[in-house]
């Protein structure tokens, strides 16, 4: 089965599932989830404790690798629970993103500084002459 076959059906069935079918595909690989799931297993009082202590203290410092990987966590999940909380808004009231004026005042900002910056730009003098411009030369 070639890599694209491979991940449509990771991405598009549950774990559960995947993991019946690499069990009969591939024995080898489902043994590696295996493993890994026991290892989870194993060390879950210790990593409970270690995240604990991240709760207590976002600024706690373990190892740079681990102090990342969880900062990255951390992030994605708040990120998860904010679009949550924005769903959620949206289907109490009946509306959808495109109904939204605060979105389209942002937009509509965005838009204006974006331009008044390229306005503000000086313009780069020609060494061929005062009144020559790459589109008047065109």
């Amino acid at each position: 089965m070639n890599e694209i076959d491979q991940l449509t059906l990771k991405l598009l069935t549950s774990k559960k599932r995947y993991n019946n079918y690499l069990a009969s595909a591939n024995p080898e690989k489902s043994a590696e989830i295996e493993e890994y799931n026991q290892k989870v297993q194993k060390y879950v009082p210790q990593i409970k404790k270690l995240i604990g202590k991240y709760f207590e203290n976002p600024e706690t410092q373990t190892s740079n690798d681990i102090d990342d990987v969880i900062e990255s966590c951390f992030k994605i999940l708040i990120k998860h629970f904010e679009m949550q909380e924005y769903e959620e808004k949206c289907a109490k009231h009946g509306y959808d993103a495109t109904d939204s004026s605060e979105e389209e005042e942002t937009l509509v900002k965005e838009e204006a500084e974006k331009e008044e910056e390229v306005s503000n730009k000086p313009k780069p003098n020609s060494y061929w002459g005062k009144n020559i411009n790459k589109s008047s030369t065109l």
